[in-house]
């Protein structure tokens, strides 16, 4: 029996069912003149081909000149990520630094005008599915061996998306992260101790590594890393 995880998504399958109705409606209601149609969703379990379906959609729209195409993962903020995207595309992100762009006909009712560049967050989020993609594959190949990939995992959440949420964060955001590794139990009292940090100048890092999905603040007084083997990644790169 072939692996059924894999390392990555959309990736079209050997065998595909061509849905070439279903897709033409999407892209000609929205190239229409007018647009009739603003939203569509792809419903259908594991497996049935919606990724991919979404990825040749996006494909024939990124050809035409008038369209730029983005990826927003609902589990972030949507305008904050709709705009890191854009920011990434020279032409829009132009827009967004010199000109006053009004995103209300979206339905977001705000105006946005000399905007910074914006960072986007959405890797520490994206991770958590990859770790558990990587981790049934590697151990389907090792027949269920868990203690035989052990270092093979590491390294494919190192070189995939650690090292890059790493780069993201600031040398004050990496300290902290480290003060949290070292301290067992995560008790937010013991790593300000620890950190010699008094309790307003740490709960800014402390929300800014919420937010960007890497921890966890759900029990008060307590934090701890939302993604796998990240506490040793610190402690080994810190």
């Amino acid at each position: 029996m072939q692996n059924p995880f894999t390392l990555t998504f959309g990736k079209r399958p050997m065998e595909l069912v061509e849905r070439p109705v279903q897709t033409n409606e999407i892209i000609e209601a929205f190239t229409a003149d007018p647009i009739n149609q603003q939203m569509f969703i792809i419903t259908g379990v594991r497996g049935s081909g919606k990724t991919v379906m979404m990825t040749e959609i996006s494909h024939r729209l990124r050809k035409k000149e008038d369209w730029v195409v983005i990826e927003l993962n609902p589990a972030t903020d949507l305008l904050q990520g709709m705009l890191s995207k854009l920011n990434s595309n020279q032409v829009c992100a132009g827009m967004i630094k010199s000109a006053k762009i009004d995103l209300s006909f979206l339905g977001f009712g705000v105006s946005i005008e000399g905007a910074a560049p914006i960072t986007d967050t959405e890797t520490a989020i994206i991770a958590i599915p990859f770790a558990f993609q990587v981790l049934g594959y590697l151990t389907w190949n090792h027949h269920g061996d868990y203690n035989a990939v052990r270092g093979e995992y590491e390294q494919y959440l190192s070189e995939f998306v650690y090292d890059k949420i790493w780069s993201e964060l600031s040398q004050k955001d990496r300290m902290v992260a480290r003060g949290i590794a070292d301290v067992e139990g995560g008790k937010i009292k013991d790593i300000r101790e620890h950190l010699h940090m008094e309790t307003n100048e740490f709960n800014p890092y402390r929300k800014r590594l919420i937010k960007k999905g890497i921890l966890s603040g759900e029990t008060r007084g307590y934090v701890y890393f939302t993604l796998p083997l990240f506490e040793e990644y610190v402690m080994e790169n810190y």
